[in-house]
């Protein structure tokens, strides 16, 4: 007599070295996607950061040193979008920075940065030490930028 199927312990054996191949595996692509998430949020903050340096650079943009932007990104979780405020065109850099609403994809944040423009005309970029460093885990580059 020839068999021709595969014995009930053959597929006891293949289902369980596949279960074991996605218990080692599922944490791995876990972390892959919240590591990509946060690699996405890093560049939207770079967005809004690249915004306020075009706005400051415009001529026809009054923005007068120590002129200050406040500017609140939360996380998509809560719902909330980019708020800015303060006493600098924030009208403009809404306009500038994506459709004035930027949004965290992984549950961190909010962040706020602070704006100013200088006596020079530069910008200066003030952000929390804590999330100076946990920004720094996924961009050093943004790090560097707000300290």
């Amino acid at each position: 007599m020839k068999n021709k199927g595969f014995s009930l312990v053959e597929l006891i054996i293949v289902i369980a070295i596949m279960a074991v191949l996605v218990g080692v595996l599922a944490p791995i692509y876990l972390q892959y996607v919240e590591r990509t998430k946060r690699t996405t949020d890093c560049t939207n903050i770079g967005m809004v950061l690249d915004a306020c340096e075009v706005l400051a650079a415009d001529p026809d943009v009054i923005w007068n040193s120590g002129d200050e932007i406040t500017i609140v990104i939360n996380t998509i979780v809560s719902g909330s979008n980019t708020s800015y405020s303060g006493s600098g065109p924030t009208t403009k850099l809404q306009v500038l920075a994506p459709n004035g609403t930027v949004s965290l994809t992984a549950s961190w944040g909010p962040f706020t940065i602070v704006v100013e423009k200088d006596a020079n005309g530069h910008l200066n970029f003030e952000m929390d030490d804590d999330d100076i460093a946990l920004l720094s885990a996924y961009s050093e580059t943004l790090a560097n930028r707000l300290e």
